[in-house]
């Protein structure tokens, strides 16, 4: 996902489905993870990742696995956010924060969820 004409800007939202197959509602998982990368790290303070409208908090950052410039970001969901079929990831640039002249790119989103 690249920013939508170039730079992401305050209020302006990139959005991405991920699908669950399994019955979240039936069949609650014990747990589930998001994580996001991003080509640079200088965004890390500047994003603000959404699931299903809420907004998640508490992420932990880390350099990329393979891009040391790069930057992952990983966040518990709550597994009441999850729906079963489409849950929707949006992104955008946090407001009050100055945001880095660079464009952002996201390299990749999982959403992994556990039962064990």
């Amino acid at each position: 996902m690249e920013s939508k004409h170039g730079i992401l800007r305050t209020g302006v939202v990139g959005r991405a489905p991920r699908v669950a197959g399994d019955d979240v509602a039936s069949h609650p998982p014990a747990r589930a993870m998001l994580t996001a990368e991003f080509a640079d790290a200088s965004w890390k303070d500047a994003l603000l990742f959404r699931l299903n409208g809420e907004e998640l908090t508490g992420g932990r950052f880390a350099s990329s696995h393979d891009d040391q410039a790069g930057c992952r970001v990983e966040y518990r969901v709550s597994v009441p956010l999850l729906k079963t079929g489409r849950n929707f990831i949006a992104v955008a640039a946090r407001n009050g924060v100055k945001l880095p002249d660079s464009i952002v790119t996201i390299s990749a989103m999982r959403l992994k969820i556990g039962y064990t």
